[in-house]
């Protein structure tokens, strides 16, 4: 699963393009996300919009350049040694009612949850968070897209 999901992040980033100046995501998940860098058996990549712009993602595809060029930020963590607290945190950040719940899916021993918050400066978050078994995957796509691309965006996440 933790394969799939940075897999896929890079697949967003290859396929959507180029981006433009870096922006924080809200300041919730963003304690959140530093509350976990460093933490044993905790992986938390974040990929900058400056990371997106060198690697120069998204070819030819005018499309794509121009979604990748509305993403500031792309952060992945993953767990898999069954700290359940990640997940147990990270729903303490949604119960505050600023994250609107797109999503929640359970099948089997996987959950499944997909958020997208409204911040200021018309910059959105999109945070898919997956559990299953002792993994768990948590990602954060945070840009000036709207709520439509967001749920696009999530869509494909599934």
């Amino acid at each position: 699963m933790k394969r799939f999901y940075i897999i896929l992040a890079v697949v967003l980033m290859a396929v959507l393009g180029n981006t433009q100046q870096v922006q924080a995501q809200s300041p919730e998940f963003k304690k959140f996300m530093e509350s976990y860098t460093g933490a044993e058996g905790i992986t938390v990549m974040d990929i900058t919009s400056s990371m997106l712009r060198m690697a120069g993602f998204g070819g030819n595809d005018k499309e794509a350049k121009e979604l990748l060029g509305q993403l500031n930020r792309i952060v992945i963590i993953t767990n898999e040694n069954g700290f359940a607290g990640l997940s147990v945190e990270l729903e303490k950040v949604f119960s505050k009612g600023e994250y609107e719940v797109l999503t929640s899916i359970t099948e089997g021993g996987s959950k499944t949850k997909i958020c997208v918050k409204e911040n200021s400066r018309n910059e959105n978050e999109l945070v898919v968070m997956n559990t299953s078994g002792k993994e768990t995957v948590i990602v954060c796509v945070v840009g000036k897209l709207s709520v439509d691309q967001m749920m696009n965006i999530s869509s494909g996440l599934l």
